[in-house]
């Protein structure tokens, strides 16, 4: 049998996405999540502001990501960071730690330590393909042909 390779296969044409990922960080992936949510849509200068106010711990990894995101756009593409938004955060379960707990008469209770993986994918908004720029065509133009 042959194996099958993908020849000659154009390749799709869309906006540029840039990505920063950070893997077992030793947090819950649900306290991760609730600060994550919170960036999704908003301008990185906005999303930098943001992580610094909040009380939460998840803050430190999801900045360090974000910045780490933010300074691969610069180093490759020498973008500006206004331009940057936050496209999509996402926050993944990673395997947890296993550990145990010495109990009485020798015994031992297994403890699991929960990790998780952030992803924030940043997108230029002057990119002609980006969300923005597809968002403000769709909603922007107004159609003047009326059938009724």
């Amino acid at each position: 049998m042959s194996k099958l390779v993908n020849k000659g296969f154009p390749k799709i044409q869309g906006a540029a996405k840039y990505k920063a990922v950070a893997k077992h960080i030793r947090m819950s992936s649900n306290k991760a999540l609730r600060v994550a949510r919170q960036l999704r849509g908003r301008p990185y200068l906005d999303a930098l502001r943001i992580l610094n106010c909040m009380p939460y711990r998840a803050c430190e990894p999801i900045l360090k990501v974000l910045r780490s995101a933010a300074a691969n756009v610069y180093e490759n593409m020498r973008l500006s960071y206004k331009s940057l938004f936050v496209l999509r955060t996402e926050v993944n379960e990673g395997p947890p730690f296993k550990r145990f707990r010495p109990r009485a008469r020798g015994r031992g209770y297994r403890i699991q330590k929960p990790t998780c993986h952030i992803t924030i994918i940043l997108q230029d908004k002057h990119d002609p393909n980006s969300f923005i720029a597809k968002k403000k065509n769709m909603y922007g133009k107004q159609n003047k042909s009326t059938w009724f």
